[in-house]
This record gives structure tokens, sequence and C-alpha cells, in this order.
């Protein structure tokens, strides 16, 4: 089942998470955030954004979120995109549905581009990003320092819906019906 995130799911996406900071080049993040940080970001993120988790039996096995792509008011319409899943978990088809969920919940919100930042050793993300319609736009060369080794990072376009003048107004997370939604 894909559903919006709860606050009794944190703990276990914290536990997803905290593999891919300690393990990974998949996210720049040096140290894991304490939990009560990464409790705030997610809730911050989940007021605005889409923030939702697969679960299968009672076991949350990965998590997807939306987020701002930049700051000023004039970028409101696209956003970041993530997903993770539980390293045992990865080579099924669980991380397709869940993104494509995702995004399809951007378009009822009234998004129009989702950005993957994606760094470039992580080969077996780029090419479920390309798979699911994302393009290459651009990359990074150096940007990120971890495990004594400099990263690039490549950015990954969606176009989410067409795009309209005027730009139509966002719908908030909490209007979105997830139960008829789907």
């Amino acid at each position: 089942m894909i559903r919006f995130v709860e606050e009794t799911d944190i703990e276990r996406i914290y536990k997803i998470y905290s593999y891919y900071v300690d393990n990974t080049g998949a996210s720049l993040e040096l140290d894991l955030p304490d939990f009560e940080d990464f409790k705030n970001r997610v809730n911050t993120i989940a007021k605005t954004h889409p923030y939702i988790v697969y679960e299968i039996d009672e076991k949350i096995i990965g998590f997807a979120y939306a987020y701002k792509f930049m700051e000023r008011e004039g970028y409101k319409y696209s956003v970041t995109t993530s997903i993770y899943l539980d390293p045992n978990y990865t080579q099924q088809t669980m991380g397709e549905h869940l993104y494509k969920a995702l995004l399809a919940l951007l378009k009822v919100q009234g998004f129009y581009t989702a950005y993957a930042i994606i760094t470039s050793s992580n080969k077996k993300s780029m090419k479920f990003h390309e798979k699911l319609g994302f393009t290459l736009v651009a990359e990074m060369k150096n940007i990120g320092y971890k495990f004594d080794q400099w990263l690039n990072t490549t950015y990954y376009s969606y176009q989410i819906k067409e795009f309209k003048k005027p730009a139509q107004p966002l719908k908030g997370v909490d209007s979105i019906d997830f139960v008829k939604f789907f």
C-alpha cells in the first residue's frame, strides 16, 4: 500500500535513510541527523508537499517525497524529488510504483516540473529516473565530497504537466484525498 507518511512511520524511514547516509553517496549528508531533526524535516515537508511511504505487511519498505526546488517564489512550480528504499527491495518494482504515485500527486497539486538531483556514481538511480521519463539536463562536477572523494551530481528533469500561461494556482497537499486519488 502506498499512502501519506504518518508520525509513526518516521522511525522506520529514518532507519532506511540512515543506511544511505552511512554507506552510500546517494545522500551527501556526511552525518546522520539526529532523530528529532529528521522528524522535524519530514513533518515540515509533509505540510506542503507529498511525502509518501510504501508499506507491505505493516512494514515500511520505502519512501518518496518532493520539496521546494529553490526558495525564491518564482520557482514555486518546480520541485525536487527523492526516493529511498530498504536495500532489500531495490531490485523490485516497488520503487517505480512509489515514484509514479509521487509524480501523480504532484500533478494533482499543480506542479509543472520535477527535478531529481543524483550523485553521478549512482548509476542505478540514473537509469531508474531515465526509465520513468526524466531527462538529463546538467552535471555539476566535483560539487560534493564524501568518503574521501569528490562527487559529481546530475540534474534530471521531468515535465509533470503541460505548461500554461498564466500558471495555475497550486493546491495544498492537505486538499488531496489519497483514498479517492487512487
